[in-house]
């Protein structure tokens, strides 16, 4: 089994030429996981793999990690065969903020009658959530503030012993960059 990180972007509202700040964790070059939502983040998934995500998790919720999420909402609630599939991993002391900055507006749709977390499968976790037989760490760090940790950003693991503000580890195989870095073979 070998894991890769497929960079869809590393830049931020200030660096939009870079893309969204949003990764795929790959198994055997399929996509187990993309991490993160920005505003280009959907186009630039969809180039690559040519259907939306099945499994998304959301690190912190600022828009240059969330804001793609209404155009992935449409996505998936306007194809029957995606609807309500696409798991979205959330820690669970995120999940009000995230709420109030991309699903409490009335009227999701302009007709209404519908929630906006119908077109997903939401998944709140504390300190890790299961995925195609993986168990994956979440660790909560402080992000752009001081204070108590506020959000959950991701680092992918690697053969490197844990530090710091790693907040996403996979077990038990090891994933490492894509292209330029080697894979490991678990």
């Amino acid at each position: 089994m070998n894991w890769s990180l497929h960079f869809l972007g590393v830049g931020a509202a200030h660096a939009v030429e870079l893309g969204s700040s949003a990764v795929v964790l790959e198994r055997d070059g399929k996509p187990v996981l993309l991490i993160d939502c920005g505003p280009d983040t959907l186009d630039r998934y969809l180039a690559a793999y040519g259907e939306p995500p099945r499994a998304l998790y959301i690190t912190h919720t600022h828009m240059d990690h969330i804001g793609g999420m209404e155009r992935l909402f449409f996505r998936l609630w306007f194809d029957e065969q995606w609807r309500g599939r696409t798991q979205v991993f959330v820690h669970a002391g995120l999940l009000p903020w995230l709420q109030a900055r991309v699903a409490d507006y009335p009227n999701v749709l302009a007709e209404g009658g519908v929630n906006f977390w119908e077109a997903f499968r939401l998944v709140p976790c504390t300190r890790g959530f299961w995925l195609d037989g993986q168990w994956f760490d979440v660790f909560g760090t402080r992000h752009h503030m001081a204070g108590p940790p506020m959000a959950w950003p991701w680092e992918a693991a690697s053969p490197i012993p844990a530090t710091p503000g790693r907040s996403l580890k996979c077990w038990p195989a090891w994933p490492t960059g894509r292209s330029s870095l080697p894979t490991i073979a678990a």
